[in-house]
């Protein structure tokens, strides 16, 4: 687990709560982590197409563990979550 934590180019004074629990998902976040070049936000799409597709094909075991592995991508990268303005949904609700 250490060597996923310092993997990710940053430096982290504690494990946050939500961290790889596995040595799979450990794995799984790395692999992301290599495209963060392309930005956080970028990577956060990725991680959530992948969840979608693999719901999609019925691996709800694997859509599970990515779910967790962005789950923990987000604690890492904050500035790759969400905001109001980007929610399609938030933009839904002020056209009502």
């Amino acid at each position: 687990m250490t060597e996923c934590i310092t993997c990710s180019a940053r430096t982290f004074d504690e494990t946050p709560p939500n961290a790889p629990s596995t040595e799979k998902h450990c794995r799984l976040l790395s692999s992301y982590l290599l495209n963060l070049d392309r930005g956080p936000i970028a990577v956060r799409e990725m991680i959530v197409g992948d969840i979608v597709r693999i719901r999609d094909l019925g691996a709800s075991r694997l859509a599970s563990d990515l779910s967790l592995v962005l789950s923990c991508f987000l604690a890492y990268f904050p500035e790759a979550r969400m905001t109001p303005d980007l929610c399609e949904c938030s933009r839904a609700e002020a056209q009502l």
